[in-house]
């Protein structure tokens, strides 16, 4: 009766101090592979949505999104004399001549159809041309003559820190391992990680 009152005790001890190990383990096992896994070396903070701009009659032009999806565009209509702007769901048609600026913005991405250069900087958020440098909108797109800059710019960041200016060729050589949405410069964009 002794033996077995001692064989019971001393298993039970085992196995509390075998399940206090595992348990202990476990959570550090657990806790390793999470952090390891969801490292990626590389990162691009891009727009979620992105509009295309096509001709599609004399003096219109379409504005929709490049998957398909429907929705909410303010639409801005520019050139060196005057501006207008246009608002709606996508697939939205907008008078427009073949020299304007078209300008489609929405709350998480943009669309750009360059026009005819312009001879003074302008800036344009999604409630049309504004003169404040750095508007509180975003995103808003800055034309320079006949070039533009979508602010804040879509940007590939490595490992060591560097970034770079985002294209699809900068990272089609590696797989995408997580998305999420990340605050950059005040505004969300998506957290695109990549691995090798």
């Amino acid at each position: 009766m002794e033996l077995t009152l001692d064989y019971a005790l001393a298993s039970a001890v085992f196995l509390v101090g075998l399940t206090v190990f595992l348990s202990i383990t476990l959570s550090q096992l657990s806790y390793l592979t999470l952090q390891y896994s969801s490292y990626c070396p590389v990162k691009a903070y891009i727009y979620p949505v992105k509009f295309k701009i096509e001709a599609s009659s004399k003096g219109k032009y379409i504005v929709e999104t490049l998957d398909g999806r429907v929705v909410h565009v303010y639409v801005v209509v520019l050139n060196s004399s005057s501006w207008r702007i246009y608002e709606g769901a996508t697939p939205l048609e907008v008078p427009a001549g073949p020299g304007d600026w078209i300008i489609a913005l929405s709350h998480m991405g943009y669309g750009v159809k360059r026009g005819t250069g312009l001879k003074k900087t302008v800036i344009v958020t999604i409630r049309g041309v504004v003169s404040d440098p750095s508007p509180k909108l975003k995103p808003y797109v800055v034309i320079r003559g006949s070039s533009y800059t979508v602010c804040p710019e879509e940007k590939v960041v490595t490992a060591g820190g560097s970034e770079t200016k985002y294209s699809e060729a900068l990272v089609e050589k590696y797989k995408v391992a997580e998305r999420r949405i990340a605050a950059v410069e005040d505004y969300f964009m998506l957290e695109v990680g990549y691995r090798g």
